[in-house]
């Protein structure tokens, strides 16, 4: 092989841009090829700025030598020795790396990036709506918002940080590995990009009602994912000025608030140190993971019986929806799958126990479904412990009382989840101390009029789903609510925007009416209950068929109802997969 036949090979690998370089010469000269050496050799310089350097300018190089290849090839006489290959490459390394110095000296002296959202980001002509949250509330009003929206009349910019919506009904599903995580999980990306809006991954810290603008920051900055994974996501502005580009402001025209709510403890002490909570897709998977823990270490030869039923017991507080349907998805796993893969004598052992304050299961359903899901748990043997209220959680130890005569007494626990209510999210605090004094009277959530504008906020600041009660009825905060007010909402946003006119927005005559379309709970062992309005009321196995392919369809994609459809499949089929990742 001729050296400008080698030299060639490299060149046009380096018109690619690549991050390393090879070296070539005569085989006949004993000189092999080699990666990482000499000209050719990867610089620290070039990996990170050699994608900068024009095509142009690497043409000029090229060509040049190239020249003083073919000229030392002419001398040699088709070989070189390896002391003039040396030179050569030493020589071409020197015009490459001045090359390098001066796109450096370039880098070093361009201006610092802004901390702030760029102007060019955002139509100074349109209105701006910011839209805070990736529920129910938030993905509804997206999803329902037309394309003309942004292209006529508004920037939309969604924020929150966490960039995705979690299909919650399914959640104990994945508890317990009935059904897979990622198919009730849909990136709040793809309708955000579908729709042209723009979306940043991040944190509200600060509302300023009066400015109208809301500051944030970088959800990872004080996280343990940042510190591993993210080494320098603070950024290096020295010391003082460090993390300065992790925060910034977006003004908005009109604020939709749609963060949900958090669980609420209500005051009960220990709480946060000894219970679950059962919210986020986290707390599933936290929670499918302490259930295998507990049944691998009570299967260890070494184990008493005692020991055994102090980690086999199992709580849940709160008999609403999610505190039955989790009770229900573990009586499954627990007697359908753990049942044929871990040793036998373990299930008489093992207690599953429901708490709640009120003296039926699923309180705020029709009187008749509320009769069945108690008979129906009781049957299979999960122990209702009804009209008790939860004084203190101590460290496997929970201090009931009962609500009719006081009474108190303990409850030991293996394991215990805390699904007994929630409360206000810390933004919609932080949006109540920016409005004047005297319009939120209530600190349980944003107080707004009946088409959803905050009160105090002018017009300015609307509030969807969990985080608002409406004035003068108020609805339940289901999922089922938050979706019909997202798509109320969207669709005044639409109206302004066919008929041009801001106006329609502040109309008085306005007003969210909520329809109830029924509700639905699973209750184990493939049953369900479900109250249809104006049909019937549904119970057993019948109302289980109808409650599958109820979450089947109402993904918020096709392609998840294709992945919840086959995780239910696969579930009835092989079982649960009980392996434990964590």
């Amino acid at each position: 092989m001729s050296l400008l036949s080698s030299f060639r090979r490299g060149a046009s690998k380096t018109a690619h841009r690549q991050n390393y370089y090879y070296y070539y010469s005569s085989s006949s000269c004993g000189v092999k090829h080699s990666q990482g050496a000499g000209f050719f050799r990867r610089t620290s310089e070039f990996t990170t700025f050699g994608r900068n350097v024009s095509d142009e300018d690497q043409s000029r190089f090229h060509t040049r030598v190239s020249s003083t290849a073919t000229q030392e090839e002419k001398r040699k006489q088709n070989c070189m020795s390896p002391s003039s290959t040396r030179s050569f490459a030493a020589a071409a390394d020197s015009h490459w790396n001045d090359r390098l110095e001066r796109v450096l000296e370039q880098k070093l002296s361009a201006p610092e990036p802004t901390s702030s959202i760029e102007s060019c980001t955002i139509d100074p002509n349109k209105k701006t709506i910011v839209v805070l949250g990736s529920g129910w509330g938030a993905i509804s009003f997206i999803k329902a918002l037309d394309k003309k929206v942004a292209r006529d009349m508004f920037n939309v910019v969604v924020v929150s940080p966490r960039n995705y919506f979690l299909y919650t009904p399914l959640l104990p599903g994945v508890a317990t590995g009935a059904i897979e995580t990622r198919s009730i999980v849909e990136s709040i990306r793809r309708p955000i990009a579908e729709k042209g809006f723009k979306y940043y991954e991040a944190a509200a810290t600060g509302v300023d009602a009066q400015k109208k603008t809301v500051s944030f920051t970088n959800r990872y900055l004080t996280s343990a994912t940042a510190s591993k994974w993210l080494p320098n996501v603070g950024g290096g502005d020295g010391e003082g000025g460090k993390h300065k580009s992790q925060h910034f402001d977006i003004n908005y025209d009109y604020l939709v608030v749609a963060v949900g709510a958090i669980p609420n403890t209500f005051g009960v002490p220990g709480v946060e140190q000894h219970c679950l909570f059962f919210k986020e897709v986290a707390h599933a998977a936290q929670f499918r993971s302490q259930v295998n823990a507990r049944f691998e270490r009570a299967a260890l030869p070494s184990m008493s019986v005692g020991q055994i039923e102090d980690l086999l017991r199992f709580v849940v507080i709160g008999a609403g929806p999610t505190g039955v349907e989790l009770a229900a998805e573990l009586y499954d796993l627990v007697y359908n799958d753990v049942a044929k893969t871990f040793p036998k004598r373990l299930l008489k052992h093992v207690s599953i126990n429901i708490v709640d304050l009120q003296d039926r299961l699923l309180s705020t359903y029709d009187r008749d479904i509320q009769n069945y899901a108690t008979d129906f748990f009781q049957k299979a043997n999960i122990n209702c412990i009804l009209n008790t209220q939860v004084k203190e959680v101590k460290q496997c130890v929970l201090t009931v009382a009962d609500k009719n005569t006081g009474e108190e007494k303990e409850l030991p626990f293996g394991m215990a989840v805390w699904c007994s209510g929630i409360k206000m999210n810390p933004v919609c605090e932080k949006v109540m101390d920016s409005l004047p004094e005297g319009s939120q009277p209530s600190r349980r959530a944003l107080l707004a009029d009946k088409a959803m504008r905050v009160k105090g906020s002018d017009g300015s600041i609307y509030g969807i789903g969990d985080c608002v009660t409406l004035e003068p009825k108020a609805y339940p905060a289901t999922a089922q609510v938050a979706k019909q007010e997202g798509y109320y909402l969207a669709e005044r946003f639409n109206k302004a925007a066919e008929t041009g006119n801001y106006a329609v927005l502040d109309d008085p005559n306005a007003e969210f009416v909520y329809t109830h379309r029924g509700s639905l709970a699973y209750i184990g062992k493939d049953a369900a209950v479900a109250d249809i309005p104006g049909v019937t009321i549904l119970k057993g196995i019948m109302a289980g068929l109808f409650w599958k392919s109820f979450e089947t369809v109402s993904q918020v994609s096709v392609g998840n109802s294709f992945k919840v459809g086959f995780d239910m499949l696969r579930t009835r089929i092989f079982g649960r997969d009980i392996s434990r990742l964590m």
